[in-house]
């Protein structure tokens, strides 16, 4: 009798100390995550990473875990990494969102079309989800099928301004020749986005170089620049815009507001050119 309550207090003491050293590495990992989360926000992703790594080997099914190595792999260039984790987490989660959206992102951006559509086919068809759109829409422009590409854009319910989204919309419209939708649009978003400085940039090129409408970009860009401040790229973009309609002297004062910082840039030096030439035949 007094053996097999000695055999059970081995158990019983064995069993504590296991439930103990479990919870101790839960404790770790959930400081391990912390950490490395706060890592990630102050841009230190290497170390981030390290962080993430430590608790996938104390927990290799760890779900949470798998998507941050993914993520931050990703971004890091690793997309091989980002693709063996996603891949892990879908064994786990295969009806996880998140995990099959960012498995087509990832694919596409490593150019594995067939495979990220494989992902995208998983969501219906008519699906308004604007991550999957985009994805649709960029994967259909990679194949230049710029018709179904816009399809799929054209129907993104955007927040906020989406830099790639209305540059691959506008490409779209300019290879279908649909020149009055392009206008249409730019026209019907500015009073949505006058106050973000690369939608003015896209929609005064887009009105000078596709609309020859130099002088509404000219003043666009003068709202802009007055009311928010101006950069050396806008100084760049205004000084052109003044050259190209012909005022030598606006072009040059502007031309004279572009920093240092911006000299040895290819469309600099061609403008300063530029400028040099007008002034010797004028």
């Amino acid at each position: 009798m007094k053996k097999i309550f000695f055999l059970l207090g081995i158990l019983l003491l064995s069993g504590c100390s296991g439930a103990g050293k479990r919870e101790k590495n839960l404790i770790q990992n959930d400081h391990a995550f912390i950490k490395g989360v706060n890592l990630y926000h102050k841009g230190k992703k290497k170390e981030a990473l390290k962080e993430y790594e430590q608790i996938y080997k104390n927990d290799s099914k760890n779900l949470m875990v798998m998507k941050e190595m993914a993520i931050v792999n990703c971004e890091l260039g690793n997309k091989e990494a980002a693709i063996y984790y996603l891949e892990k987490a879908y064994e786990i989660a295969p009806n996880d969102e998140s995990v099959i959206k960012n498995l087509a992102n990832v694919y596409y951006r490593d150019k594995q079309f067939e495979k990220a559509e494989k992902y995208l086919n998983m969501f219906f068809k008519n699906s308004n989800d604007n991550d999957i759109l985009k994805l649709r829409g960029y994967i259909a422009y990679a194949k230049n099928d710029y018709e179904k590409s816009y399809n799929y854009l054209k129907e993104v319910q955007e927040e906020k301004y989406d830099m790639r989204l209305y540059h691959t919309i506008k490409n779209n419209l300019i290879k279908l020749d649909k020149k009055e939708n392009l206008y249409s649009l730019l026209n019907k978003k500015y009073d949505n986005y006058s106050n973000e400085r690369d939608y003015i940039i896209l929609y005064c090129d887009s009105l000078s170089t596709i609309f020859n409408e130099k002088d509404s970009a000219t003043k666009i860009l003068l709202r802009y620049i007055s009311e928010y401040g101006g950069d050396d790229e806008l100084f760049l973009i205004l000084s052109t815009l003044y050259l190209e309609n012909g005022e030598e002297k606006k072009a040059l004062n502007s031309f004279k507001l572009i920093s240092n910082n911006y000299k040895y840039k290819p469309e600099y030096i061609e403008l300063k050119k530029s400028l040099n030439r007008n002034s010797i035949e004028n």
